[in-house]
């Protein structure tokens, strides 16, 4: 039987070691030393070789437990009891030492101690430690540091620095806690500066040393350091002719092209180590690759060809036996059908893939699956449960150091509070999410903030802020070349201008949206900006090309098999109905699209379209059935958080007991109307109840109070560039008797 035979240190080596044996001979009472070794091999050789070099002294070993509830100092009392030993050699320094916050609790009470320790250990205590840990421990126990014996420096040789590489690199990713990444990260780049020093360094340790660092850049999201590193493995591995690590390192550029929105770039790395993989026949490289492209198609809104790349790698990962690539495949397809507006299938994609997830232990595709989850309740109204499952996400990818899916899960929550008419709370979501996106270089995420802010102005009637909001969007995603982002604003800057009554303004934006959604290929985008198109029609009253436009949309949507874009739709075709008297079509509209939103489970439409039965009926006189259609609206949208909703069927049930005479309670409905307006920020509908409000007064012979509600109406209608109806509560104003 053989036994392995460790070869000699080298000579810089034994240098150090004859200077570290000699201190431990010498030393009188208490002495501290560090003995920097970043490979855990060579740590446990220069033990050994210390205790053959003093055999006649008492050496005793000890590693620190950082799952221990005492400290450092109890710790060794504890596994000393009333020994005395000639030496105290520690392993584990860098455990105590949290690059993440900044902060270790541990060494600062050891520090505190000193003389304690000084006291009650009268021998030489030697760290062993990477060199970052000692960094670390030289700036947080500075009195201890001054004191020191020495410092003994250990170079690593090749099969230890391919060791050391080795367990860097095991399980390197997102299943670590931020500590243990940073921690590994400090390792490795101390480890490549002992490496490149090194004149008989190993190219290809070199090289891995690179690509883990890369790595280790991209779980911080430092993109432009990632790509650094991962250029200069890919340099180093194509002079090795390691093809492996060319593919791999290709790959690994594709991901960082792909997170800094560079899709042309991403997509031609992921097919250039598809090609590499397939001629080495990896076929777990190969499926990821594949993987990368339906991420490029996903990102680039091509959901049929994101859908079959996934469905591609699905199908490999499966023969393969990775669970971990086919949840992520599965989230993917669950992303493809969300964009697609199928929630459903959306939801059951992402809870298959998080089931997988929790199984495996993998945070980060739960976190993502989470977030997933979340996206497809917003879309369906159901705010409670999307608040959820973006606090969740937020507590997983904090607890992972992941600060795009922070910042993505905040952003989520501000889509919230926005949905429910909290906008002050939104913009506060929105504005964090936003330093996030821009302190870790994201700039689409920066763009979708952005254009958040400008949504919050607008639905707050601050038009001359949210068009500002929404240049600055644009601009960013001109410069990114993301064109569905760059027609999403323009669209929003059209709704804006039909806001502020500048209709023909409002029909160039959507028309100039209309032409890019064609150009990308988006069907969905087209729809809506000709939907866009009809309200300003139905806004001018021309009511045939409202008409026209929101069948057009309505062919679209059913096309797609976008069911909520059919229901929202069907219910304009009602608006326009309604505004030609043609009530009973107008109902057939609603009803329709009442039945839809149903089976989508989207309440917010439900309570739309029971809310423009409610007009109808007032329309018609039936005042008692439009009572209770309004009625059911305002449960529902108090149900789901939607005030400005719940505003405007008060006001409405105003509008009921106005027309039956019922003048008091009228007047208690708008003045019930006019805070919730207020609140959400809402100054258009505010104006229209001051505006009603003034009529009434009028109606009731009080002149002074409809003098007030007509001035306040008509100074809110000119600040937010409504001078048409500006004009219109000027003129009844005037015809109020003197």
């Amino acid at each position: 039987m053989s036994t392995r035979v460790s070869p000699p240190l080298s000579v810089d080596n034994q240098v150090e070691l004859r200077a570290l044996v000699n201190m431990l001979r010498m030393a009188g009472g208490f002495a501290l030393a560090f003995a920097r070794v970043n490979h855990p091999s060579l740590a446990r050789r220069l033990i050994e070789e210390i205790r053959r070099a003093l055999p006649e002294k008492e050496i005793v070993e000890l590693r620190i437990d950082l799952a221990s509830e005492v400290g450092l100092v109890e710790q060794w009392r504890r596994a000393l009891g009333e020994r005395k030993p000639d030496a105290l050699l520690v392993l584990g320094l860098e455990a105590l030492f949290d690059l993440a916050e900044d902060r270790s609790p541990a060494v600062d009470m050891f520090n505190f101690n000193r003389d304690y320790v000084r006291r009650h250990f009268p021998f030489p205590v030697v760290f062993f430690a990477p060199e970052f840990a000692i960094r670390e421990f030289a700036s947080r126990a500075p009195d201890f540091w001054s004191g020191r014996s020495g410092v003994f420096r250990f170079l690593g040789d090749e099969e230890q620095a391919r060791e050391t590489l080795e367990m860097l690199g095991r399980d390197f990713g997102w299943s670590l806690s931020p500590k243990e990444r940073l921690e590994r990260r400090a390792i490795l780049e101390d480890l490549l500066r002992e490496l490149e020093g090194s004149q008989a360094a190993d190219p290809a340790a070199v090289a891995k040393a690179h690509y883990l660092l890369g790595k280790a850049a991209e779980h911080e999201s430092k993109w432009t350091e990632a790509q650094r590193y991962f250029e200069q493995a890919l340099s180093l591995y194509r002079e090795l002719g390691d093809r492996l690590g060319e593919a791999n390192t290709i790959r690994n550029l594709g991901d960082v092209a792909l997170a800094q929105e560079r899709y042309q770039e991403a997509a031609g790395r992921y097919e250039e180590a598809l090609a590499l993989y397939r001629q080495l026949g990896v076929r777990l490289g190969e499926v990821n690759a594949i993987k990368g492209l339906g991420d490029v198609a996903l990102a680039q809104d091509r959901y049929q060809e994101a859908a079959g790349r996934y469905e591609e790698a699905l199908a490999l990962y499966r023969q393969l036996g990775v669970r971990l690539g086919e949840a992520n495949a599965i989230k993917g397809l669950g992303d493809v059908a969300r964009l697609e507006d199928r929630y459903e299938e959306a939801a059951g994609r992402y809870e298959e893939a998080l089931a997988l997830y929790r199984q495996l232990g993998d945070r980060l595709g739960e976190a993502n699956a989470v977030w997933g989850l979340g996206e497809v309740a917003l879309a369906q109204e159901r705010y409670q449960e999307a608040a959820g499952c973006y606090e969740e996400a937020l507590a997983l990818y904090r607890g992972l150091g992941v600060r795009l899916g922070e910042a993505n899960a905040i952003k989520g929550l501000g889509d919230v509070a926005r949905a429910q008419g909290r906008y002050e709370e939104a913009a506060g979501r929105y504005e964090h999410a936003l330093a996030l996106y821009r302190q870790i270089g994201a700039r689409l995420g920066e763009a979708n903030a952005i254009d958040s802010l400008g949504e919050v102005a607008r639905a707050q009637g601050r038009y001359e802020e949210a068009a500002g909001r929404y240049e600055e969007a644009l601009a960013l995603y001109r410069q990114l070349g993301v064109r569905l982002g760059e027609a999403n604003v323009i669209r929003n800057l059209g709704d804006v201008a039909l806001a502020q009554g500048r209709y023909e303004e409002a029909a160039g934006r959507y028309e100039e949206a209309l032409a890019l959604y064609r150009q990308l290929g988006v069907r969905l985008g087209e729809a809506n900006a000709i939907k866009g198109l009809g309200d300003v029609a139905l806004a001018q009253d021309r009511y045939q090309e409202a008409a026209g436009r929101y069948e057009e949309a309505l062919a679209l949507y059913r096309g797609l098999g976008d069911r909520l874009g059919e229901a929202n739709a069907i219910k304009g075709l009602g608006e326009v109905a309604r505004a030609q008297e043609r009530y009973q079509e107008a109902a057939g509209r609603y009803e329709h699209a009442l039945a839809l939103y149903r089976q989508l489970g989207v309440r917010l439409g439900e309570a739309n379209a029971i809310k423009g039965l409610g007009d109808v009926a007032l329309a018609q006189g039936r005042y008692e059935e439009a009572a209770g259609r309004y009625e059911e609206a305002l449960a529902l949208y108090r149900q789901i958080g939607a005030r400005l909703g719940e505003a405007n069927v008060i006001r409405n049930l105003g509008d009921v007991a106005l027309a039956q005479d019922r003048y008091e309670e009228a007047a208690a409905r708008y003045e019930q109307a006019l805070p919730l307006y207020r609140q959400i920020g809402d100054r258009l509908d505010e104006a229209h109840t001051l505006l009603t409000q003034g009529r009434l007064a009028r109606a009731m012979g009080e002149l002074d109070r409809a003098r007030a509600a007509y001035r306040e109406a008509q100074r809110i209608y000119r600040a937010i560039g409504h001078d048409r109806d500006a004009e219109l509560a000027a003129a009844e104003a005037e015809e109020l008797p003197a």
